[in-house]
């Protein structure tokens, strides 16, 4: 089959389809095309690697041999498309890693890159062991390696050894890296060659100055003489220079700086020659345009343009996306077509992920997604590699509860909150009071006096209802939210040591999710790690409410409470379990499909975590309400006093359709509200409510007095 492909091919690059005809040398076994290049040998490019030329050379080999090779294979998902599997301890990774007792796997590729810029060619030789496999790779010079082509097709590699003796090497044992010439496309071409222009130049100015500053120390000058000067002859012009050199040489003459006594009739001139102050303007011409040509920005070699770091990123980012990347493909696919076939057809190699980010671009990004909600100070923050538990106020995206103002019409016409400690807000309240001649008689009944009323009014207004339900948001959340991400991390790594488990000791087919994740087992880690805050939250916002009633009664942690938050906690084990069991049967289905390595499946685990660790937040949030708002219901219903209670939105256009409260009627304490869409809530939060009812609800709840209306 392959010799009828490779015919096939040979006859679109028939002699008679090339623009000069191949001579018998290219059409027997001997190396060489037949067509001439422009490009000099390879041993005058490697020879006139210096200068700038060295300096983009090493900049980009150096890069090259930072980067790291990965061995990967591909597995069909369930939905005909192929995923990567990387695979670390294969034997092809092992050798790319060692490639050689005397170079590193970093000194191979950054051999392969100073070759491959220079000359546009660099070659490894397969050493293979007794059972053929490659256990080496030599790097050979490609000033002794030439191909041989024979039927279009690179047959074979003469090879030059030390003593003069080429040897045919088969193209199997070989790992070419090159880039094509354009003008004969079975030879290298570099980066130096096309540049040979501006290179030589550069050079000729270089060595003008060398040879001046190394040999020229005597004053540049010219000897003018009058009308009537006599001209010395030979020997006593002779003798004249040498005396001048050896005295007024600016190096080490005895008579530097003392005036010069010339024969009668002459004076001496000082002549200006091309200094380096003169030719510096065109030397970093010619250093720009060569790294430019090179595609090397100055700032990678220590020229900071711009003081800003983003700006030096982002050239950062240009060299590796348009200067490295292109012949880190060039590398990966050699060694895919030419190495990893030696172990299996189904490798390939390519390189882990080198290209840095557009610092610029990220940062005007990351502006928008701040001011459009999408991402949280605090996910900006653990993407930097910071720790986002240092800024716990940036836990919510910008904009919302965390850091905004109730914003509600209702705070013009309600007083703002009182600015004394709450505990005092009511010790007065005994105090007497002034009554007015049309007051009613102390002997009719009255609920409550007005200055309770009025104090009331102030307590439970929507702006100081809103700051308190913020300041529980903002004191509860973070550390529910600590809590819930260990318990997630447990659960992780105790999902992963059991599938560990039962893929050593079953087939693949027998992964069930029920063997290595179950909510119920988890009960434990929840009370242990969760529930306190829950219960913290839940006694903190009943005894602000049981204050702002005002009757100086204590809340009562009674058996309704009890079952409360033990309904809640079970509820929250419960749905969480459920919703990662359903994750985790989901992607291990898949895989298990797919037949996936071990590895992959651990890959899979990991990346359901790592979604149920970023829900944390949005979680611990909804619980965090559920729990301070059912708090203020059961203080309203112990306190006696209240008998009515009402719905509060948020005021902004986030507000869900069925929560404005201008459509939710007020409603007595122990009926529920009727959400505008029909459905009924004992509170905003209420975990009876839908999801989409529930999720981040800003909503919250406020008494009505029996003497109110």
């Amino acid at each position: 089959m392959m010799s009828a492909v490779r015919e096939k091919i040979a006859s679109f690059i028939s002699p008679r389809a090339l623009p000069v005809p191949i001579t018998a040398e290219v059409q027997g076994n001997h190396y060489g095309t037949g067509i001439a290049s422009s490009q000099p040998n390879t041993e005058d490019l490697l020879r006139e690697t210096k200068g700038v030329a060295d300096i983009a050379t090493r900049a980009i080999s150096n890069r090259l041999g930072s980067l790291n090779p990965q061995v990967k294979v591909g597995t069909r998902n369930e939905k005909g498309t192929i995923d990567a599997e990387v695979l670390d301890d294969h034997v092809l990774k092992v050798l790319l890693d060692k490639p050689h007792p005397d170079f590193t796997r970093q000194q191979m590729f950054r051999l392969v890159g100073q070759w491959v810029v220079t000359t546009g060619d660099a070659y490894w030789l397969k050493i293979r062991n007794g059972l053929q496999v490659p256990t080496m790779l030599q790097p050979l010079p490609p000033t002794v390696v030439e191909p041989v082509i024979k039927g279009g097709f690179v047959s074979s590699y003469a090879i030059r050894d030390g003593n003069g003796q080429t040897v045919h090497v088969p193209a199997t044992e070989i790992i070419r890296f090159w880039f094509p010439d354009p003008e004969t496309v079975y030879t290298g071409e570099g980066y130096l060659a096309p540049n040979a222009v501006v290179h030589d130049a550069q050079a000729f100015a270089q060595e003008h100055l060398r040879s001046r500053y190394q040999n020229d120390a005597i004053p540049p000058a010219i000897l003018k003489g009058s009308a009537d000067a006599v001209a010395p002859n030979d020997p006593q012009w002779e003798r004249w220079q040498k005396d001048f050199q050896r005295k007024y040489n600016n190096r080490d003459g005895s008579h530097r700086g003392l005036p010069s006594q010339l024969p009668p009739g002459w004076d001496m001139l000082m002549t200006q020659v091309a200094s380096g102050a003169d030719i510096t303007p065109l030397l970093e011409f010619w250093q720009s345009n060569m790294l430019m040509n090179f595609g090397v920005p100055p700032s990678i070699l220590g020229r900071v343009i711009s003081g800003d770091r983003s700006a030096a990123e982002t050239n950062q980012y240009v060299f590796d996306k348009h200067t490295i990347l292109p012949i880190a493909e060039m590398i990966q696919q050699a060694l895919t077509l030419q190495l990893a076939p030696d172990y299996d057809a189904a490798l390939w190699v390519e390189f882990e992920k080198f290209i840095s980010d557009d610092k610029d671009y990220e940062l005007k990004r990351e502006d928008q997604d701040l001011r459009l909600k999408t991402r949280s100070v605090q996910q900006v923050i653990e993407e930097r590699g910071g720790d986002p538990e240092q800024a716990p106020w940036g836990a919510d995206p910008v904009g919302t509860m965390a850091d905004t103002p109730y914003t509600g019409e209702r705070i013009e016409e309600s007083e703002p909150a009182p600015t004394e400690e709450a505990g005092a807000l009511f010790e007065d309240e005994d105090a007497e009071e002034e009554v007015p001649d049309d007051a009613e008689s102390p002997d009719e009944p009255r609920s409550v006096s007005s200055r309770v009323r009025q104090l009331r009014a102030g307590y439970f207004s929507p702006a100081a209802e809103w700051a308190r339900v913020k300041n529980r948001e903002k004191t509860f959340k973070k550390r529910m939210e600590r809590g819930l991400r260990s318990v997630i991390e447990s659960q992780r790594v105790e999902t992963i040591k059991r599938l560990r488990k039962v893929m050593r000791s079953h087939a693949r087919a027998s992964v069930k999710v029920e063997k290595i994740f179950l909510p119920k087992d988890w009960k434990k880690a929840f009370a242990a790690r969760v529930e306190p805050v829950r219960r913290a939250a839940y006694l903190a916002s009943a005894g602000e409410a049981m204050t702002g009633i005002g009757l100086g009664q204590e809340f009562v942690m009674n058996e309704v409470v009890v079952e409360t938050l033990k309904t809640q906690a079970g509820s929250l084990v419960k749905n969480t379990g459920l919703t990662t069991q359903r994750k985790l049967r989901k992607t291990l289905a898949a895989g298990v499909k797919a037949g996936e390595s071990q590895s992959k499946m651990i890959s899979r685990v990991n990346k359901v975590f790592k979604d149920r660790r970023g829900n944390a937040a949005t979680i611990a949030r909804t619980e965090v309400h559920n729990a301070t708002q059912n708090a203020q219901l059961e203080s309203f219903d112990q306190s006696g006093v209240v008998e009515r209670k009402e719905w509060n939105d948020f005021g902004d256009n986030e507000v869900r359709d069925s929560h404005w409260d201008a459509y939710i009627e007020p409603a007595n304490l122990r009926d529920p509200f009727i959400l505008s869409n029909g459905a009924v809530a004992m509170y905003p939060g209420d975990p009876s409510l839908d999801p989409e009812d529930v999720i981040n609800c800003r909503c919250f709840v406020t008494p009505l007095f029996e003497d109110e209306e």
